[in-house]
């Protein structure tokens, strides 16, 4: 049996996730768990197991482990859910914010692969992360320094894992690129003494430069090899 963890599926590139992965399940080959904050009023669908996590609390993966099954041969980690506030210059930075985003970009994704690893060793069977980075993992951006760094810091994380597990884990960052999502929307709202390239990111609205949601969830699928 094969299952999908999708981190992060009720709005922007989560949900053109889950959406497309819907036309993938298989009623006991292929299951779906899917992960989100807000899920009480969202339509459900059969083969999927919907569970209430907020990333942002230290207890949100106390009963995840419960949904994988002995039976289950490979499972498929999807790591979308990420924060970019808070965004401004080191020294200016909202001390709550930045704590928020060490635990939603870093330390919670961390403790769930550490438990998922954990399992695996009792039950043998394999993982696949799709970590969904950035170029900011890889390159400094002006105001960005919380999400640079943390999404820098798990991918690190995931690497040294991967050389750790050998086989039974493979790990793939996947860039997605620049999409119309909330995120954008918080990017453009901000002043350029926060953050210097703001303009930039205007621009590529304002030029319809933005990738659909759609288009960024295939995209990532086929560098998954789901489809």
């Amino acid at each position: 049996m094969k299952q999908i963890l999708l981190i992060g599926f009720s709005r922007g590139l989560g949900k053109a996730l889950f959406e497309q992965l819907l036309t993938k399940l298989k009623h006991g080959e292929l299951e779906l768990i899917a992960i989100g904050r807000h899920i009480e009023n969202l339509p459900k669908y059969d083969g999927v197991i919907y569970k209430q996590a907020d990333l942002s609390k230290d207890d949100c993966w106390n009963s995840l482990l419960e949904f994988i099954p002995d039976s289950i041969n490979d499972l498929d980690i999807f790591l979308n859910a990420s924060v970019v506030e808070p965004i401004n210059k080191v020294g200016a930075l909202d001390s709550h914010l930045l704590g928020q985003a060490v635990q939603v970009n870093y330390l919670s994704p961390m403790k769930l692969i550490n438990g998922i690893i954990s399992l695996q060793k009792k039950s043998n069977f394999h993982i696949n992360v799709f970590n969904i980075s950035s170029g900011a993992a890889s390159r400094a951006i002006d105001g960005w320094s919380a999400y640079c760094s943390t999404k820098a810091a798990l991918k690190m994380f995931l690497d040294v894992a991967n050389i750790e597990t050998g086989e039974s884990l493979a790990v793939t960052h996947i860039d997605p690129g620049v999409i119309d999502t909330e995120m954008q929307k918080i990017i453009r709202s901000k002043s350029s003494k926060e953050m210097k390239g703001v303009q930039q990111f205007i621009n590529l609205d304002s030029d319809n430069l933005l990738k659909s949601p759609k288009v960024a969830a295939l995209d990532v699928l086929k560098k998954s090899g789901l489809y």
